[in-house]
C-alpha cells in the first residue's frame, strides 16, 4: 500500500485527479492485461456549478445543499430531495455565460480515464448506474468475465467482491470522509480504506494499493495504509474518550423540524428545557443548533445532542420529551434518534 500526498503532486504542476504513481502502476496492469479497481465515493460529474461572473452557486430551492452537476444527461440534482432540472447555460442570477463546473464527481474520473487511455474498458459503478433492479449484478458479471479492464465505483466496490484478476486498487481522494461533521468520520474512512485495499491482490499474485490524499498524516489515512488496526483503534478510543462520545458515553441525537423557522427554534429550546428538567444531572446537551443540513425538502431543521454515562437516565429524559411531544403543533416533527447513525 503505497500513499501519495497529493499537495506535492500540484507542486509538479500535476493538477490532474490522477498522480503520477498512480497513472503509473494503472498502465503496468493494462499493459499485463491485469484489472484496475478505482473508488471515489462522490456521486454526479461536479459538485459546484458556479458562475466566474458573479460567484453565484446552482443550489436546490428545497434544501440547504448544492445541486450537483451530472453530465450524462446534463442536469444539475439535489441528492437529498431529488429535484433536478436542466444545466442552465446562463447564470440565473446575473445571466453572465462563464459557468464553470468544480470539484469532481465519479463521472468526470470516467472521462478522464477515457482521454487519458483511450481504448480502456471501464465500468462505472454508482447510485446512478444500478438504478435498475439487478444492474448492479450485470456490472459485477461483466468485470468478472474480464469485458472491462477498470472498475470505477463509490464505496459499493469496496465490498467483499473476489475478483482475482484485480492487481491494482485506487482510492482518489481518501479525505472525502473525514470532513463530514460526524465523530464516526475517522473510523468509517479507515473501515472504507481497509475494505477496498483487499480487493488487490487476492490470487496468487501481489496486489498494489495507491491512496491519494491531502492529509498523509492522517491516523485513519496511515494506519490503513499499514493494515494497523491496533494502532488506529488506541487513537480513536483517546479521542472518544477526551470528548465523551460512545463507548464512554450513551449518544441520543433530537431533531426538530417543520415548515415555520421561529416555530422550529421555539420547539427545540422548548426540547432542552424539558431534557434538563427530566435528568437535571447526568446529561451533557449540545444545542440545540441548526442541523448539518439544515433544510430539506421544505422543512427546517434543528437538532440537539445528548450524552450521558447513565442509561438509564437518558432513556427517562428522553420518554419525557417523547410524551410530551404528543401535546405540540402539528406542523412540528420530533425524531430521537438513540445512537444514532446519522448525524447529518
Amino acid at each position: 500500500v503505497e500513499i501519495v500526498d497529493m499537495v506535492k503532486e500540484h507542486a509538479k504542476n500535476n493538477w490532474t485527479p490522477f498522480s503520477t504513481r498512480l497513472v503509473e502502476l494503472m498502465r503496468e496492469c493494462l499493459s499485463s492485461q491485469r484489472q484496475i479497481i478505482l473508488l471515489l465515493n462522490r456521486r454526479g460529474y461536479s459538485t459546484v456549478l458556479l458562475c466566474k461572473d458573479c460567484g453565484h452557486t446552482t443550489s436546490c430551492p428545497n434544501c440547504s445543499v448544492n445541486l450537483r452537476y451530472h453530465s450524462v444527461d446534463n442536469s444539475v440534482k439535489c441528492h437529498q430531495c431529488g429535484f433536478e432540472y436542466r444545466a442552465p447555460d446562463l447564470c440565473p442570477k446575473c445571466r453572465g455565460t462563464k459557468m464553470k463546473y468544480q470539484g469532481t464527481g465519479i463521472q468526470k474520473i470516467e472521462q478522464g480515464l477515457r482521454e487519458m487511455l483511450p481504448g480502456v474498458r471501464i465500468l462505472r459503478m454508482d447510485q446512478d448506474t444500478t438504478r435498475r433492479k439487478g444492474s448492479h449484478i450485470t456490472i459485477l458479471n461483466e468485470f468478472s468475465e474480464r469485458n472491462a479492464d477498470i472498475l470505477l465505483g463509490t464505496q459499493m466496490v469496496a465490498k467483499g467482491l473476489n475478483f482475482p484478476g484485480v492487481a491494482l486498487v485506487g482510492v482518489i481522494q481518501a479525505d472525502s470522509g473525514l470532513h463530514f461533521p460526524d465523530f464516526r468520520a475517522s473510523e468509517r474512512t479507515f473501515q472504507l480504506l481497509t475494505q477496498v485495499s483487499g480487493r488487490a491482490g487476492r490470487a496468487d499474485n501481489l496486489g498494489r494499493v495507491v491512496i491519494q490524499t491531502y492529509n498523509p498524516e492522517e491516523i485513519a489515512i496511515k494506519s490503513a495504509s499499514m493494515h494497523d488496526y491496533e494502532c488506529f483503534f488506541n487513537s480513536e478510543l483517546s479521542n472518544r474518550e477526551e470528548l465523551s462520545y460512545p463507548p464512554f458515553s450513551k449518544l441520543a441525537r433530537v431533531v426538530v423540524e417543520g415548515k415555520n423557522e421561529s416555530e422550529v427554534v421555539f420547539f427545540s429550546e422548548t426540547v432542552r428545557r424539558q431534557l434538563l428538567a427530566a435528568a437535571p444531572e447526568g446529561l451533557k446537551i449540545l444545542g440545540p443548533a441548526p442541523a448539518v443540513l439544515e433544510k430539506i425538502d421544505n422543512q427546517t431543521r434543528y437538532s440537539l445532542l445528548i450524552k450521558s454515562r447513565n442509561t438509564q437516565v437518558l432513556n427517562t429524559a428522553l420518554s419525557e420529551v417523547w410524551r410530551r411531544s404528543a401535546e405540540r403543533c402539528s406542523t412540528i416533527r420530533t425524531i430521537i434518534d438513540v445512537d444514532p447513525v446519522n448525524m447529518l
